[in-house]
């Protein structure tokens, strides 16, 4: 354990340079604000554009795809309604097989059988499986559009310029020191 310790440390101090601190005589902050290139948005998100989360939250718990609609997805409401849809009729009709197998495996059980017929009882546990299997990704589509609705609202007054860039450029300090400079700009 300390033998690894003592590893990461020698390759840490090996890559970070420590200069102590000395005083500045001046600073000039016009010749700063021009390093830094701020491209400040000319103006802010609209008041209107910011949508309340528990709205759309709201709006989803009640009606799944509500909330997706609020926020102005209106192309995912089709799909997570398509989906809800789909997951409903394969419960409702593996329930029908479920009970139908149910009943004749019961029926199967009589004095000679007493144990009832072992492929009724495998594909009444088979369609039994298959509907709850169901029921858990309607739940999970449920808890997937409450958090999609979330998500999009709280980002709704996050803006994102067009000059999204990553550059990366070496670094060479005037006291001999080198490294990586990494800038982000949004």
């Amino acid at each position: 354990m300390t033998r690894g310790v003592l590893i990461i440390f020698v390759l840490l101090a090996g890559v970070v340079t420590v200069f102590p601190q000395e005083p500045a005589d001046t600073i000039d902050v016009d010749v700063m604000l021009e390093e830094l290139d701020l491209d400040v948005p000319a103006e802010s998100p609209k008041e209107s554009d910011i949508k309340s989360p528990t709205v759309a939250m709201v709006l989803s718990g009640i009606l799944p795809g509500a909330g997706q609609i609020y926020n102005g997805s209106y192309w995912k409401t089709p799909i997570i309604l398509g989906f809800a849809g789909y997951f409903t009729y394969a419960i409702v009709v593996l329930h029908d097989l479920y009970t139908d197998y149910r009943q004749r495996f019961r029926d199967s059980i009589t004095d000679e059988t007493p144990m009832g017929n072992d492929r009724l009882q495998f594909i009444r546990d088979f369609y039994r499986n298959q509907r709850d299997r169901f029921g858990w990704y309607m739940g999970i589509l449920y808890v997937i559009n409450l958090l999609d609705a979330y998500v999009e609202a709280t980002l709704s007054g996050f803006d994102v310029g067009e000059d999204l860039t990553l550059d990366v450029s070496p670094y060479f300090d005037t006291r001999g020191g080198a490294g990586m400079q990494f800038r982000l700009r949004f």
